[in-house]
């Protein structure tokens, strides 16, 4: 078992009692009594029974709090499980590639059909398929920030200009110019990158 299922199952048994604490059930106080009528080697003795961390935000009336998960009136967990499990997992780590393997090994290969797009729902392309024509039909900024020639790295810039979507760029970018760019803008002659403005700062 993986850790998570085997955290999981220890918690299981306690999800009930949560829930009803959550929705503020009468049962709850039932469940605290019946914890607190049974003996219990974790118990603290300087409180002298249950302890029940909840209590301050759920059920003031009762004074017991305790620090261990509990589950339902069936009786107490018994950490000693938790405290005597491997503390490392005796599963042999597998590898990326390893792992895709094993996965992918198992798998079948489900056979090719040809549908109509309305009918397509639930099924996955059997192939990549390609657009006729790009769109938009020119290279285009996907952030707000500033478009620049990459072959410029960092340092400061004089900014020249702002396009936003819809505009046609009259401007011809030189190394050291910048022009400020909103998304969806076209990308001005000379630059070949956007850095996004959270990256940047006026100076």
């Amino acid at each position: 078992k993986k850790g998570s299922q085997e955290c999981f199952e220890f918690i299981l048994p306690a999800l009930p009692h949560a829930l009803d604490v959550l929705c503020n059930s009468a049962r709850v106080a039932n469940t605290h009594a019946s914890m607190q009528s049974q003996p219990s080697n974790q118990t603290s003795a300087s409180h002298g029974g249950h302890v029940c961390p909840h209590h301050q935000h759920h059920e003031h009336s009762h004074s017991h709090s305790h620090s261990h998960s509990h589950g339902t009136t069936k009786g107490l967990r018994d950490l000693s499980r938790v405290a005597q499990r491997d503390r490392h997992s005796p599963y042999p780590m597998l590898s990326m590639d390893q792992a895709s393997s094993t996965v992918l090994d198992q798998a079948k290969a489900l056979p090719v059909v040809t549908l109509p797009a309305g009918e397509a729902l639930h099924h996955v392309l059997a192939s990549d398929i390609f657009a006729s024509d790009p769109l938009p039909p020119f290279p285009a900024s996907v952030k707000d920030g500033y478009a620049v020639i990459a072959s410029d790295k960092a340092g400061q810039r004089q900014v020249v200009a702002p396009v936003t979507a819809g505009d046609e760029p009259n401007v011809v970018v030189q190394s050291g110019q910048v022009v400020r760019i909103s998304t969806g803008a076209p990308l001005p002659e000379g630059t070949d990158a956007v850095v996004q403005v959270e990256d940047t700062e006026l100076v």
